[in-house]
């Protein structure tokens, strides 16, 4: 029966952590660069008058299947 206690209250405390994590995750997922208030709807925003953003280039084929 002690087996089973501490096996419930693992599980409890591992999904209250998960709770947690998610929780905290969704107050922080605005990110501004540039900005002080980043739009609600977007993840990262970038903002700049005379600068931009430049995305490496990633080959769109698989090397394994030539």
């Amino acid at each position: 029966m002690i087996h089973l206690i501490s096996i419930e209250r693992y599980y409890m405390q591992l999904s209250f952590l998960l709770a947690l994590l998610v929780l905290s995750g969704k107050a922080f997922t605005q990110v501004g660069i540039g900005t002080s208030s980043p739009n609600n709807s977007a993840m990262l925003e970038i903002s700049s008058p005379d600068k931009g953003l430049l995305l490496p280039r990633l080959a769109l084929t698989n090397p394994l299947l030539q």
